[in-house]
């Protein structure tokens, strides 16, 4: 009964390194899919964003496995979680950097509301958005990110995200 358990063992160690690993992976892109306008309407949900992290991540999984081993043991735990927070960090940063023109656009359609006098402080919440932005800001908005999509953009956000 040895030898099963032993397999046992190896095989939850190896799984458990692969969960680690696809974290890791997974964290830089999930950073991005925080902040970055594409990913944070409200209709797409944070179990998509998870999903489509965890798949972002996959093409550097055997990478970020190869190099766990190299990690010291004793603090690998204190080491994991600090790569984790920098690995977020820097997509939140990627993120901040590429959305920047998307709302720049959307607050240039506020502003045209807002001198047009149809935006007021008292103004309904949109239920389609679930925000208080007007309706050229929303518009816009949409547009930008449909045209960031629509021209490649994703592609350029893979090719930045490695």
């Amino acid at each position: 009964m040895d030898a099963p358990s032993a397999d046992i063992q190896i095989l939850i160690q190896t799984a458990l390194e692969l969960v680690v690993a696809a974290g890791l992976g997974a964290a830089r892109a999930m950073g991005i899919m925080l902040i970055f306008p594409v990913f944070t309407r409200s209709q797409i949900s944070g179990l998509i964003r998870g999903c489509l992290a965890v798949g972002f991540a996959l093409p550097c999984l055997a990478h970020v496995s190869g190099g766990l081993p190299a990690l010291d043991s004793d603090t690998r735990l204190i080491q994991l979680t600090l790569l984790g927070f920098k690995e977020v960090f820097v997509g939140v940063l990627l993120g901040t950097f590429l959305g920047i023109p998307l709302w720049g656009l959307q607050a240039a359609g506020e502003l045209i509301d807002n001198q047009r006098g149809i935006s007021s402080p008292t103004a309904s919440a949109d239920p389609a958005t679930n925000s208080q932005a007007s309706a050229m800001g929303v518009f816009l908005g949409i547009t930008a990110i449909a045209i960031f999509v629509g021209s490649g953009g994703l592609e350029t956000l893979i090719s930045v995200l490695y």
